[in-house]
């Protein structure tokens, strides 16, 4: 392998492959990138078993070849360097990588490509087109409600269930463009695969069966308040600053038109807020862990949010005023009031 390239491209395209890196494993071949040359150019590769990221990087290509070398190093060696040319060449005997520039010649310690785990360039199945603007909210407005606990690995995936670290990378990815993103489920039903411009990413799909998630979803509300979003974002995330001693909870209280946000912990102090807002229905007081409310104000995309409550201990729904699209459920805790 021998390619010219410069120092801007390689570096915009490890920094996106890069992402797809094992941060633990023991296989040392998953610390690597593949590089492979090929008539596009440059191919770069990622991946830890659960997705792989493919990227194309225009190079001029004096000789084909392909080698893996250790993801990081590369990464920043090449962030660190001018956006000049550089040349990368492969000693095919030593599985080394040369990379030249006018200041520098570095030589990297590889492994041989043969022993990278494949990641497929696509797969046959359903297919779909999809504006990236609207994939890219969709999976932001949805990968907050995943859950952390790989005990139960369902849940830590988005409908159909595609892990949602791979749906949060692929949201990165799709910053900036405007070409229409191809989705295919796989026909197995195992994988799911994203193309999008230059770059490909692969994630494996999550077996199990995903929770009747209608069941929770409330299907009338007794209080339902409407405030500005920004303002119910700021009073919650500075009201909240005194709750972080107790596992996050504030308490609403809604009543005679107004909203009353609190948090009071013996070791830290109290924190009363009011934020304007329309109130119908019954007077209500219920509190939540002031996360699940932060992370939805932050992303719900809407001048105007609508709070909806049966009641204390029942779950909440929380959606954008003049949209029908979107829905979040947040549950309340049981605590004194």
């Amino acid at each position: 392998m021998k390619v010219s390239i410069t120092a801007g491209n390689l570096g915009q395209g490890l920094q996106v492959v890069s992402r797809a890196v094992s941060s633990r494993t023991t296989l040392p071949i998953l610390n690597n990138v593949l590089l492979q040359t090929d008539k596009s150019g440059l191919n770069l590769t990622a991946t830890n078993l659960e997705i792989g990221i493919r990227q194309i990087v225009p190079a001029e290509v004096q000789e084909e070849g392909g080698i893996t070398v250790p993801a990081r190093l590369l990464t920043d060696f090449v962030s660190g360097l001018p956006d000049e040319s550089i040349d990368m060449t492969l000693d095919k005997k030593t599985q080394s990588l040369a990379v030249k520039s006018q200041r520098f010649n570095a030589t990297i310690r590889g492994i041989d490509p043969a022993d990278f785990p494949p990641v497929p360039s696509g797969v046959e199945g359903r297919k779909v087109n999809l504006d990236p603007n609207d994939l890219k909210e969709a999976i932001e407005q949805t990968v907050i409600a995943a859950s952390s606990d790989e005990g139960r690995p369902v849940l830590t995936g988005v409908y159909v269930v595609i892990p949602a670290r791979a749906l949060s990378e692929l949201s990165r990815i799709l910053k900036g463009g405007d070409a229409a993103i191809e989705v295919i489920v796989g026909a197995q039903k195992n994988q799911v695969f994203f193309k999008a411009r230059d770059v490909e990413l692969m994630s494996r799909l999550i077996e199990g069966t995903y929770p009747n998630y209608q069941q929770v979803i409330p299907k009338d509300s007794t209080t339902t308040i409407v405030a500005k979003t920004q303002d119910l974002l700021f009073t919650t995330k500075m009201v909240s600053l005194f709750s972080k001693d107790a596992a996050n909870v504030i308490k609403f209280k809604a009543e005679a038109g107004q909203l009353t946000v609190t948090a009071n912990t013996s070791e830290v102090g109290q924190n009363v807020s009011t934020v304007e807002a329309t109130i119908e229905g019954q007077d209500l007081q219920v509190a939540f862990n002031s996360k699940y409310l932060l992370d939805v104000l932050a992303i719900i995309g809407s001048e105007e949010v609508q709070l909806g409550f049966t009641g204390p201990l029942n779950p909440g729904l929380v959606k954008p005023v003049g949209k029908d699209n979107y829905l979040y459920i947040i549950m309340p805790v049981r605590v004194a009031m």
